[in-house]
């Protein structure tokens, strides 16, 4: 009978322990396959919602704006959740506030405004969240003005702003310019009066007649300049900017301003010539 040699039994071994070692590495690498693709799969979102937060739209509203609650759920992706709406103003509850948007109608400067919401999801419901209390702003002036009525030259032109603030606040009013025309505006009717006169009509007419007579660039007789080398026109200095030329247009610029200093500004553009609004 033949007997295995020594060195047989050894490299048997060897073959063995190497398939051994090939077969437990290729199953730990599947194993941890496994437990990666088990590890990417999202976790199963719960069946009831819960809301994390309740933001208020605008952050910081005014009393001119529209208010909306906006509820996050704690799982974004959650589907088909529905919400109830509460809103509160100075902690009482609102008439019919059940929705998510509360019209400005409903509150005023310095009032408290909050929203209660609850998330649902068929029979599940979640917990009532409560927004931050926030505090309705001032609202700054609101400038609507009338189309000028053509006026007479000489004479009195008046025009009234008009304005309004949201708040019911008394509303101030400031002529910025110009102001060395006497023109006047009164500062609580905003009434605008200026007291146009021949005289500055026909100020403004002698101006138009210097600047049309200077734009021609002298008269007749003086004849033209002579013309330059290119060697000469390096060396004179440039000719001076010409002035422009003046307009017949005035433009009244005004500020209305309310009780805790929010103000608009906006203006209007007069014809001198004309006694016309000019549109801008």
């Amino acid at each position: 009978m033949r007997t295995i040699g020594k060195p047989a039994v050894i490299a048997a071994i060897i073959a063995v322990v190497i398939l051994i070692a090939i077969v437990f590495t290729s199953s730990t690498k599947d194993e941890k396959k496994a437990d990666v693709k088990k590890a990417e799969k999202p976790a199963p979102l719960p069946i009831k919602p819960e809301i994390a937060k309740v933001e208020i739209d605008p952050p910081a509203p005014t009393s001119s704006d529209f208010v909306r609650a906006e509820p996050v759920l704690k799982y974004p992706k959650m589907r088909f959740v529905n919400y109830t709406y509460r809103w509160f103003v100075n902690n009482e509850a609102v008439v019919d506030g059940d929705k998510k948007l509360l019209d400005k109608t409903q509150f005023k400067k310095g009032d408290s405004v909050y929203c209660l919401v609850k998330a649902l999801r068929g029979r599940y419901q979640s917990e009532e969240m409560e927004s931050e209390k926030i505090v309705i702003g001032n609202s700054p002036p609101v400038i609507n003005l009338s189309p000028v009525s053509a006026f007479k030259i000489p004479g009195e032109f008046r025009y009234r702003i008009n304005a309004v603030d949201p708040d019911g606040d008394a509303l101030n009013y400031t002529l910025l310019g110009p102001q060395n025309r006497e023109i006047f505006l009164h500062p609580e009717t905003g009434t605008i009066s200026w007291n146009i006169t021949e005289q500055m009509r026909e100020e403004l007419e002698d101006s138009f007649e210097s600047a049309d007579t200077m734009s021609t660039g002298g008269s007749e007789e003086e004849g033209s300049a002579p013309a330059l080398s290119t060697e000469e026109s390096t060396k004179r200095p440039a000719p001076a900017k010409i002035e422009e030329k003046p307009t017949p247009y005035v433009k009244i610029i005004f500020q209305v301003t309310d009780a805790d200093g929010l103000a608009a500004t906006s203006f209007i553009t007069v014809n001198l010539l004309e006694g016309r609004e000019i549109a801008e």
